[in-house]
């Protein structure tokens, strides 16, 4: 009897002291993070508007600060002079908020991966996307994808890898136009990248990671592609290779130690392979809860490590797949949208933005009849 008693105190669970000792954390890291100019401002933005969602603590945030954060987030983004520049393909959100909506900064350049930060972020404020110039980044990322279908990061860096490739899905699925990419060697150089081990590296060749595999998952789902580009059996062996990185937390590869991080993204890769059921979830847990810090929140990397914006946020996230999948029913954290890591709030609003959308566009087509 003391023995279950012991596990059940042990599950990870965010009960209202955690929730508010999340809120403090992560507002606190806002507030530093808000005012400054950094290369990772986006990305630190997402983690911590998300990590608010994931905790139901959004509205913690008042309407006018979510208004200055929304204003801070299009600073980033560049725009073409006129619709000759649009094929240059530069054009999105960049690091540097010196952009300021306007297009006198011939140096700069878009980023991809902060191009998806910044959507996301934005959907996660409610925000409508009336200020995102669709058509100026869609254009653009017909220029950063490469004859074998992968994705460099910037027109000035060589960085590519499958985490740019499920960036460029995700922009690509936000915006709701996939016209201006090749898909076909899209998903050649995704499965190119499919390892001896049945899992995905983050290049051709490279180990079998993880958070690659997430990346492969997530962008073959997000084109509708995941069950025509892999048969059952196929993706048993994913299966097969996700589930064995369990030996507490998760693993991202073979011989290495459990980190918070990887609880979401194997658990994200086994949901939308409909597999997060046979996972030990009382063995997750736990180690979640010894990588969570009782006296300041957060999540660490490691058990009794310091918490930060990056593990935090996948800590949550995590959580937010055991609520997904009816593991619990924790009344302090929402389910996610696993694809497009974002919660299931979010991605309603998003779906209500895509009917606008589709509306409009379909009452331009009756007015040129």
């Amino acid at each position: 009897m003391a023995v279950e008693e012991t596990n059940i105190s042990s599950i990870m669970k965010i009960d209202e002291e955690k929730q508010k000792l999340l809120i403090g954390y992560m507002i606190k890291k806002l507030n530093k993070i808000f005012p400054i100019d950094d290369n990772n401002r986006l990305m630190v933005i997402f983690f911590l508007i998300s990590g608010l969602d994931l905790i139901n603590s959004l509205d913690e945030l008042s309407d006018e600060r979510k208004c200055e954060i929304i204003d801070s987030i299009y600073e980033h983004q560049l725009h073409p002079k006129n619709d000759s520049d649009l094929n240059a393909g530069k054009f999105g959100f960049t690091c540097h908020r010196s952009a300021v909506g306007r297009s006198e900064y011939k140096y700069d350049y878009c980023n991809i991966s902060l191009t998806y930060c910044a959507l996301t972020s934005l959907i996660i404020l409610g925000d409508t996307l009336d200020r995102v110039n669709r058509q100026a980044i869609i254009r653009g990322i017909r220029l950063h994808q490469q004859k074998d279908g992968r994705f460099v990061q910037s027109l000035i860096e060589e960085e590519s890898d499958i985490r740019v490739i499920y960036c460029a899905a995700a922009i690509c699925y936000i915006l709701q136009d996939w016209s201006s990419i090749n898909r076909d060697t899209m998903i050649d150089h995704i499965k190119s990248c499919q390892s001896y081990e049945n899992a995905f590296g983050q290049t051709i060749d490279a180990e079998a990671h993880a958070g690659s595999t997430y990346c492969a998952i997530a962008s073959l789902k997000l084109m509708d592609q995941l069950n025509e580009v892999y048969d059952q059996r196929k993706r048993q062996t994913i299966v097969e290779w996700c589930l064995n990185r369990q030996v507490s937390g998760f693993q991202g590869r073979p011989q290495k130690d459990p980190d918070t991080c990887y609880s979401f993204w194997v658990g994200a890769s086994l949901t939308m392979l409909n597999s997060f059921q046979f996972i030990d979830d009382q063995l997750h847990s736990e180690f979640l809860s010894t990588t969570f810090d009782n006296d300041t929140g957060g999540f660490g990397k490691f058990p009794d490590t310091s918490p930060d914006v990056l593990h935090t946020y996948f800590g949550l996230a995590a959580l937010s797949l055991r609520v997904l999948n009816q593991i619990s029913t924790e009344i302090y954290v929402q389910s996610i949208y696993p694809a497009l890591n974002i919660s299931q709030r979010a991605y309603k609003h998003l779906c209500s933005i895509h009917t606008k959308w589709n509306t409009l566009l379909s009452n331009e087509k009756l007015e040129n009849l």
